[in-house]
């Protein structure tokens, strides 16, 4: 009799044990979706298109938007993560119908990380396309400034300043995913947002063939076959036109599916053929209207060959390779070198991206400095040696 109540005690015992065990590994889940969202300091970044919709999809999607949106460094503030596929919180729902408070603090600097005084921050609280949230303040002397208003979910803002290239961002309260509503107030409250105001350098006259989504190919002579162009004259080298140059070689293919709107196969290839000669990519920053660097890197690596292709004929697409509009191409051509092989003079250019082959001919621009060993990117854009007539164009 004694066994059996031993044996009762150690099984219950053991119970007891497991639901103890059980009950720490929910209360360790619950915790783990307590997620800290640093909020001190937000730099800006590329605008996202911003959607009502309220699905579990786009949802996720603006969340991953979100989180490229505004890179953040951690610190002490705290953001719940909402349990995934429940509804969305009422107060939330309410916050993004009729509005909450919002308040942001702006920190405007130069390229340097100097801050940048009576800079002209305006813009607007989304409000459902109401009336009377806009807004326009000049940074104090640390360059900062603080803006208080009703929001239903981001605020859209652009900087500017005399001697500066304009930048333009967007913050989004909103945070998919998360519990980011308190007390009729969107947290993080007041945000310090970090916008970089680029300064105007030293803008050089250059041959510019702005890239301007597609209007003005440029349309090879033949197919499929290597042709040289002169980025200076802008034009192919002999004996299809006027170039005495060839800073870089162009190939295009193309041929058109069913339906031709979705169909289609075009390959365009770059190849550059001095030693020393080609191009490196890099990432346009989207928010400032100066998207490139300053300055080439004269020690990068150059490639000589490039590819950029779409193949779809008909069905799948087999393959896409194209130049993405988001990037560019730092290049180096017209390399001389000394008898042992050195470099000693080249020519720096700039391509901003897309590169493509399409129905109409190459689909591309560039900012050429004819100036020898200035690797400078930085465009006067009041002159076009390209075409005097033509100014006004991206930096």
């Amino acid at each position: 009799m004694k066994k059996v109540r031993l044996v009762f005690i150690v099984a219950v015992c053991v119970v007891v044990i497991v639901a103890i065990s059980r009950l720490e590994d929910r209360k360790n889940q619950r915790n783990a979706s307590d997620v800290k969202v640093g909020t001190n300091v937000i730099r800006t970044a590329t605008p996202v298109q911003r959607s009502d919709e309220g699905s579990p999809e786009t949802e996720i999607a603006l969340e991953k938007s979100s989180a490229a949106l505004s890179p953040m460094r951690e610190t002490d503030s705290v953001l719940v993560r909402l349990e995934p596929g429940h509804p969305k919180p009422a107060h939330i729902v309410k916050a993004q119908k009729d509005g909450a408070q919002a308040k942001i603090t702006f920190l405007v600097v130069d390229d340097k990380g100097r801050p940048v005084p009576d800079a002209t921050v305006a813009g607007g609280f989304y409000n459902h396309e109401r009336d009377g949230h806009g807004f326009s303040s000049q940074t104090q002397n640390d360059g900062t400034v603080e803006l208080t208003d009703l929001c239903v979910w981001e605020i859209n803002y652009g900087v500017e300043k005399s001697g500066y290239y304009e930048t333009r961002g967007r913050y989004d309260f909103y945070k998919a995913g998360f519990d980011c509503v308190k007390d009729g107030r969107w947290i993080p409250w007041n945000p310090t947002v970090e916008v970089v105001l680029k300064r105007k350098v030293n803008p050089v006259a250059m041959y510019v063939r702005p890239n301007r989504g597609g209007l003005n190919p440029l349309v090879p002579p033949v197919k499929d076959e290597s042709i040289g162009f002169d980025l200076q004259k802008g034009d192919w080298v002999a004996p299809y036109g006027k170039g005495d140059n060839t800073d870089v070689f162009f190939k295009y293919e193309y041929e058109a599916g069913v339906p031709l709107v979705l169909n289609y196969r075009g390959i365009v290839s770059l190849v550059f053929t001095n030693k020393h000669d080609g191009a490196y990519v890099l990432k346009k920053d989207k928010s400032s209207a100066f998207q490139s660097v300053y300055q080439a890197d004269t020690n990068a690596v150059y490639i000589s060959d490039f590819e950029f292709a779409y193949d779809r004929l008909a069905g799948d697409i087999k393959k896409d390779t194209r130049f993405s509009e988001a990037d560019y191409l730092v290049t180096r051509t017209r390399s001389k070198t000394d008898e042992k092989g050195n470099l000693v003079s080249a020519h720096y250019s700039k391509m901003y991206g897309p590169i493509a082959a399409g129905k109409g001919g190459i689909y591309f621009g560039y900012y050429f400095n004819p100036n020898e060993n200035d690797p400078n990117l930085e465009a006067d854009t009041s002159r076009n040696l390209l075409n005097l007539g033509k100014s006004g164009f991206a930096p």
